[in-house]
């Protein structure tokens, strides 16, 4: 496989940027996808903590903080027990497995050997680099320990690969894009990685129904694309657009920056085919559009992350497109003046996008030096920032729009406000949002991925990061997120040593410490700990905030029903080796 080396060159010859003639030249001769090749360049190349101020009220909001601290110290945590066993199970088998037993290399040999005859060595790879460049996602909490990754160009690869992993006992983990945050896509215990990448072709359009079958490799900005050249619109949109694949998407059902105003990755899935377990192939629900002969089981595949089943195939909806949009940016002083603004704004346009940053993020991602300049200082003067994106359904919208975000400045709701003039300097405001994930990428961040009632994010936000800022001074938050659909995007950047790029782990708070106030918080509010990268590995062990018991005991049921064998992604999402 190349792509590790590939991967390398244009890190070291590209310094980030997109048109360069290096670029160029290698994606010339690259067989696979440039934009998917970039887009990995960019991510992995890609002091500061904004002074704010606090209403009094939130006096009130510390001492319950304070109660539920007293609360988390006096009393052991059943979570908390899990978590640290788990991970201490997990280290111990981790160096178990790399330690070669009398018959060890036999078993693998046999297995690789068997993948090989079956499929072809081109599709099959053991390769150091490989293993650990596919045995991980974005979140690289956990160490890769692959066994093994294979490249299935077709579905029938896929099946074969997924019996002879039966055959041989071999745990399997599905990877698309590897843009997930929660260690869904991550292999440490030998597992078989089956990455879909090399099947990316659209095909079946159907004008009529304005579908279009997509294979699971298929990236979001290639369907995009397939749609604009046709005259018509996929709505759904991640700032991840170039990397992450539609049978990723579908089996975390991501909503990404637009679901405010288009729904998540589910309402656009006509069809799925699935690849189950045990190496079936299963073709649901056929594009109808009625059918009540039972169980609709695509439902079954959208949102549980490949445990139940293998994601190779979709049949993808598509819309007309918006005529044309409007993107603004508002400068806030706190977030409770969002609910009022949002409200305001949805009385009278069409919002398909509200989106939150905290000031601090342009510290990383900073704008261009001609958007700074037409900008002036609002991209400085305030604690937040707002980017609204109004489809346009009336000639004078911009008119109407103007002297809303006119009286927001009068009513001190927003310190100021500003309206893109043209694409391309609304494509340069996305970009301050877009761009942030993938700036903080060098900076290791522990990130957060929450939702709550969207009503409740305004409060939600104050208080936890009052409480954040001061229990853990040290540290530096970083705000963004989908803020029209209560989700939130928590970026915690560990200290460095003073003239060092190395973490200073003197004065790094514990994790678990955080992760319990933030996840108490989330569940006083009745909310998410993951509000759209999935459970994974990292978030797993989490999952009683936000279900209750009977939930999970009814998710392992029907995992367990599905998948016996728990062949795929076991010690994740839904199962563990250690429950009972």
């Amino acid at each position: 496989m190349q792509a590790s080396l590939l991967r390398r060159t244009l890190l070291s010859g590209l310094a980030g940027v997109a048109g360069s003639a290096l670029y160029q030249q290698i994606s010339a001769d690259y067989e696979k996808k440039p934009s998917t090749v970039l887009y990995n360049a960019l991510r992995d190349s890609s002091a500061f903590v904004s002074s704010k101020t606090r209403e009094d009220g939130l006096s009130s909001m510390r001492s319950a903080w304070s109660s539920m601290a007293a609360r988390r110290e006096s009393s052991a945590n059943d979570v908390d027990q899990r978590v640290s066993k788990q991970a201490a199970r997990e280290s111990e088998e981790s160096r178990a497995s790399l330690a070669p037993g009398p018959n060890a290399a036999p078993d693998r040999d046999s297995f690789i050997d068997a993948l090989k005859s079956s499929l072809g060595d081109e599709i099959v790879s053991d390769d150091p680099d490989t293993l650990e460049e596919y045995g991980q996602d974005w979140s690289q909490r956990f160490a890769p320990n692959a066994r093994v990754v294979v490249f299935p160009n077709s579905i029938e690869q896929v099946c074969q690969a997924v019996s002879l992993a039966n055959e041989h006992d071999v745990v399997i983990v599905p990877s698309g894009g590897r843009t997930g945050l929660s260690a869904g896509a991550t292999a440490t215990k030998q597992e078989m990685v089956i990455s879909l990448q090399e099947m990316n072709n659209i095909t079946q359009f159907n004008p009529k129904e304005r579908t279009v079958y997509c294979e699971a490799g298929v990236t979001t900005h290639e369907l995009q694309a397939f749609a604009k050249e046709r005259g018509l619109y996929y709505p759904v949109d991640f700032a991840s657009k170039y990397t992450s694949q539609i049978g990723g998407n579908i089996s975390t059902n991501a909503r990404g920056v637009k679901a405010l105003r288009w729904g998540p990755t589910s309402d656009w899935v006509a069809g799925l085919l699935v690849v189950t377990p045990q190496g079936k192939l299963l073709n649901l629900n056929n594009c109808l559009v009625n059918d009540a002969t039972g169980f609709d089981l695509k439902r079954l595949y959208m949102g549980t992350e490949g445990s139940m089943g293998i994601i190779v195939g979709a049949t993808m909806k598509l819309t007309q497109p918006p005529t044309s949009r409007t993107v603004s940016l508002l400068a806030i002083d706190s977030p409770q003046q969002i609910s009022e603004i949002k409200a305001e704004l949805m009385k009278r346009f069409d919002i398909s996008s509200l989106e939150l940053f905290s000031r601090n993020a342009l510290v990383y991602n900073p704008p261009s030096d001609d958007l700074r300049q037409a900008l002036g200082s609002l991209t400085e003067i305030a604690p937040y920032y707002l980017l609204v994106e109004c489809i346009n359904n009336d000639l004078q919208q911009d008119k109407k729009l103007k002297a809303m975000l006119a009286s927001f400045s009068r009513d001190h709701l927003c310190q100021a406000t500003t309206i893109a003039e043209g694409e391309n300097q609304a494509d340069q405001f996305w970009g301050l949002r877009e761009g942030i994930s993938g700036s903080l990428t060098e900076h290791k961040p522990y990130k957060y991925d929450v939702s709550v009632r969207p009503g409740e994010i305004d409060r939600f936000i104050a208080v936890l990061e009052d409480h954040l800022i001061q229990a853990f001074p040290m540290v530096e938050f970083v705000w963004f997120g989908h803020i029209g659909d209560g989700s939130i995007h928590i970026n915690l950047i560990p200290p460095k040593v003073t003239d060092s790029e190395a973490v200073d782990q003197s004065v790094l708070p514990n994790l678990e410490e955080i992760n319990h106030a933030v996840f108490e918080l989330v569940q006083s509010f009745g909310g998410s700990v993951s509000a759209e990268h999935g459970l994974g590995r990292s978030k797993q062990p989490y999952q009683p905030y936000s279900r209750s018991s009977d939930e999970i005991g009814l998710m392992r049921q029907i995992k367990r029903a599905v998948d016996p064998e728990a062949r795929l992604q076991r010690d994740a999402v839904y199962y563990r080796s250690s429950d009972p």
